[in-house]
Formats: C-alpha cells, sequence, structure tokens
C-alpha cells in the first residue's frame, strides 16, 4: 500500500514546488497526472515480481493565501488505474483495478505530511482462476510516520497479511 501513496506524495509535492501560487488570496491548483512504468517488486513475497502501473490521477493542490500547500487530493481519472503483477518464474499474473480511489493528504505549516487518509478500493489483486488474492479496501487514516489513527476494512498489504498472495503467485 505504501508504494502507491509515497508515489503519490512524491509526485503532488514535486508539482506543488512548481505550481505553488505567489498571491494574497488562497487558491487551488489541479493536475492530470499519467502514470506508465514498470518496476521489479520484491519487499512483499520475498521472491520478484514484476510491476507494471498504469492510469491516470487527478492531483488537487490546495494552498493557503501565504502560498503554503495544505492539503492535496488524489483521484482515479480517465479510468481505472490498473497494477499488474507477474511472477516471471511461473508467469502467474494478478491485476487490480482501482477506479473509486481517492487520497487526501494535509499538510503542516511547515510543509511537511500531517495526515493521510485513503478511502475506496486501493488493491483489489485478482488471479485468474482463483479469484481475489489480497485487498486493501476502505477506510486507512495514517499519521506522517504511518501510524494508524482509524482503519476500516481489510488492509492485507497495510497489515502485512500476504501469505496467501504471496502463495497463489509462487504456486504452479
Amino acid at each position: 500500500m505504501k508504494r502507491l501513496v509515497r508515489p503519490l506524495l512524491l509526485a503532488g509535492g514535486l508539482l506543488g514546488l512548481v505550481a505553488a501560487p505567489a498571491s494574497a488570496a488562497a487558491s487551488t491548483t489541479t493536475t492530470i497526472v499519467h502514470v506508465d512504468f514498470s518496476t521489479a517488486e520484491t519487499d512483499n513475497c520475498g521472491f520478484e515480481l514484476d510491476e507494471h502501473d498504469q492510469g491516470s490521477f487527478k492531483d488537487t493542490q490546495y494552498f493557503a493565501a501565504s502560498g503554503t500547500l495544505v492539503k492535496e487530493i488524489f483521484t482515479n481519472t480517465g479510468g481505472p488505474f490498473t497494477i499488474t503483477v507477474t511472477n516471471p518464474a511461473n508467469g502467474k499474473t494478478a491485476t487490480t483495478r482501482s477506479s473509486t480511489t481517492v487520497v487526501i493528504v494535509t499538510y503542516n505549516q511547515d510543509g511537511s505530511v500531517k495526515t493521510v487518509t485513503q478511502n475506496g478500493n486501493l488493491f483489489n489483486f485478482v488471479l485468474p482462476g482463483s479469484g481475489t488474492i489480497a485487498k486493501d479496501v476502505g477506510t486507512l487514516v495514517e499519521d506522517s510516520e504511518f501510524n494508524v489513527l482509524k482503519i476500516g476494512g481489510p488492509h492485507q498489504f497495510h497489515a502485512g497479511d500476504l501469505a496467501g498472495y504471496c502463495a497463489a503467485l509462487a504456486g504452479p
């Protein structure tokens, strides 16, 4: 789960550095971010999974009159955000398509993250023939250190409850 939130924060933070308005009134900026990249992922299962992320999200930034970023909201746009993981050793592939995810980041006055709130279907990995093998859905509120302040719904990635996910992708 953190692997999606941290890139959002980085993308949003970098956009905020470029887009922060210098005006006397509070303001809002909106940017559409397109994602299409692949990476090798080894953190979740202890073996390599090839991960491909594709989709777009809208990053809406809210600035105080001083120009300080106070809140940022990330939402899906233009269709689902798709993450596909493949075990290169056996070709097994699982996919999640999120079209109802909202991530809200609030910031302290010094620009540091105060809270991160995730609502909706963050992950629901489906393996053909097996169905859902892992999901993070519902509400999750964390502080800047990713300590849970509120949780509702299953959050297997957050909890590290990935034995079934890894076994499904590792099997023959």
